[in-house]
């Protein structure tokens, strides 16, 4: 996400939002706003989405949930969910190549 004194009406670079992971069951049981994912995407970045499943801030390991999240309340397509949720995770971690 970007800096906190970018404001909320400033546009994205790419330098501020190289690689964003986003974790949509966090804000689901935090009950935090969810980020900004068109936003994110209409930047250019390469959005990945994952689960952060553990005692404080994420109470799922599911990720048909995160993906679900994503479409719901993050207003992703479901190809774009479904894409960041695979090879976007893959692109955050440079992988290059496919396990046959």
């Amino acid at each position: 996400m970007p800096p906190a004194s970018s404001g909320v009406g400033a546009a994205l670079t790419l330098t501020e939002i190289e690689w964003p992971v986003c974790c949509p069951a966090v804000e689901f049981s935090t009950r935090s706003p969810y980020p900004d994912a068109c936003r994110l995407l209409d930047a250019g970045a390469t959005v990945s989405l994952a689960r952060d499943c553990n005692p404080g801030s994420c109470y799922s390991s599911s990720m048909p949930l995160c993906i679900a999240l994503a479409v719901r309340e993050m207003h992703m397509s479901p190809a774009e969910a479904l894409w960041s949720a695979t090879a976007g995770g893959a692109a955050s971690l440079r992988a290059t190549t496919s396990a046959a």
